[in-house]
């Protein structure tokens, strides 16, 4: 009688180990294509000009993963990347963070994606003419739980989604013009 209870119990409990979130022993992967197609089709053109990430842990590799799928996410939304010497409709800046934030007992991960968007003036604008104006559109995203940006996926949608949402508010705008907001500066309180 206790031989079989014993037999139950490591059952059980080979049973719970199996299927415990770190060691399934299923693989799990996802994977994502562009096509690329007719660039003439292309809404405007954009200038990726800065990747940030501030977050626990080294950074390097998450500020370039950022930065070499980017474009592709805005091509997804019909905006053609250029290099930082060419004209460009617009220049982008691509904020990360991740933070570590206490719930009760608990340790949670805050996660947010921002994006934002200026009018290039005559095709140009440089990074420090940025300082002190309104962007023409910003997104953010933001998560909170137990992901962190070492997954590539994570970062991907939470990326993907920030894009998309901020070229959302670009609908209106047309290349090139000056708008009110341009000449105003950030006021912090």
């Amino acid at each position: 009688m206790k031989l079989s209870i014993l037999k139950g119990i490591t059952g059980l409990f080979f049973v719970f180990f199996l299927f415990s979130c770190h060691s399934m022993p299923i693989i799990i992967t996802e994977t994502r294509s562009w096509r690329i197609t007719d660039e003439e089709t292309s809404r405007g053109t954009i200038k990726l000009t800065g990747v940030t990430a501030d977050r626990i842990g080294g950074r390097d590799s998450l500020e370039k993963e950022v930065a070499a799928i980017a474009p592709l996410y805005f091509w997804t939304e019909g905006f053609k990347t250029v290099e930082s010497g060419s004209l460009a409709d617009y220049t982008a800046q691509i904020n990360l963070r991740e933070r570590e934030i206490a719930v009760g007992l608990r340790t949670k991960i805050s996660l947010a994606v921002e994006v934002r968007i200026w009018a290039c003036l005559d095709g140009e604008t440089e990074t420090d003419e940025l300082s002190g104006k309104l962007p023409v559109a910003a997104g953010r995203v933001v998560f909170t739980g137990n992901k962190s940006f070492s997954s590539s996926k994570t970062t991907g949608k939470m990326l993907s989604g920030a894009i998309s949402e901020t070229l959302k508010q670009l609908s209106p705008i047309v290349p090139g013009t000056i708008l009110p907001q341009q000449g105003t500066s950030l006021s912090q309180k």
